[in-house]
């Protein structure tokens, strides 16, 4: 299966920022060089588990999915309990002497991997230089600053191994870009966001009733259509479209309306200063 990595103990982190633990194990891997692991690491701020599944679809040419292994809300007591029961589903995905790609979230996410050595499971994590068994005190520290682990799966073998290296920069350097203008409030930042997508509406309850919005997913970039906004629901969460209805946080507006108005205005003013200039060669 596509989603089986067999791995050594020779790691090597690369020395780059906090979040280049994706690259870490891409490279690790040797799915990456270091090179464009490293490349890729300071062209981006994070990379989500939607993002690591997509790059393995495309590398390998087989569809790759997450499945939820771990989940525990901050139960502390239970930590290592959940652990033990994790083990058990976990040695149904990773046979022995393989690896998985890990990830495990909260508010903020980590990428690792899970190793089966002898029917144990043990977390390898190459941006820490970290192996340690995955039922263990040391990993219920780790785990303490979690609540989910997901497993990248594939569907079947690999059929190619053609990694992107290029296609997969550029979705992080918009990644990179969003995620900035979400931590900082600088206007500069949120100018160019404007300029870059002309009519994006950054505030959600600016969207206008009667407008054309084309909607945009913010995690796959993908065009969920173009519909004419409506209502909003459930103390603004939800945005009710003449096609469809979308949670308001996952997605981006783009106002059709702002675009083509933009350029009538535009048009107006060239317009207008011939007919202004005609207007004075007349009189002279």
């Amino acid at each position: 299966m596509a989603h089986l990595f067999e791995i050594d103990d020779d790691m090597s982190p690369l020395q780059c920022h906090s979040e280049d633990c994706v690259m870490n194990v891409f490279n690790y891997l040797g799915i990456l060089t270091k090179k464009d692991a490293l490349n890729i690491a300071n062209t981006t701020d994070s990379l989500n588990s939607l993002r690591i599944e997509d790059f393995l679809t495309d590398t390998y040419g087989v569809n790759f999915h997450s499945v939820l292994v771990y989940d525990n809300e901050f139960q502390m007591d239970t930590i290592l309990y959940e652990l033990e029961e994790s083990e058990s589903n976990l040695l149904k995905y990773v046979n022995e002497g393989f690896a998985v790609i890990a990830f495990l979230y909260s508010k903020a996410g980590h990428a690792a991997l899970l190793h089966n050595i002898n029917g144990e499971i043990y977390y390898v994590d190459p941006q820490n230089n970290l192996d340690i068994p995955f039922v263990s005190p040391d990993m219920g520290y780790i785990m303490a600053k979690y609540q989910k682990i997901k497993i990248m799966v594939s569907e079947g073998p690999a059929t190619r191994f053609t990694p992107d290296v290029d296609k997969l920069k550029k979705k992080l350097s918009f990644n990179r870009h969003v995620t900035r203008l979400k931590k900082t409030k600088n206007t500069y930042l949120s100018r160019e966001l404007k300029r870059t997508h002309r009519g994006t509406v950054l505030q959600h309850k600016n969207l206008i009733r009667g407008q054309t919005y084309q909607i945009v997913n913010k995690k796959t970039e993908k065009t969920l259509g173009t519909s004419i906004f409506q209502e909003f629901k459930n103390n603004y969460a939800v945005a009710v479209f003449e096609d469809f209805s979308v949670y308001l946080p996952s997605y981006y507006f783009i106002n059709v309306n702002a675009r083509h108005n933009s350029r009538s205005r535009h048009s107006n003013r060239h317009i207008n200063r011939r007919s202004t200039s005609k207007r004075k060669r007349r009189t002279i």
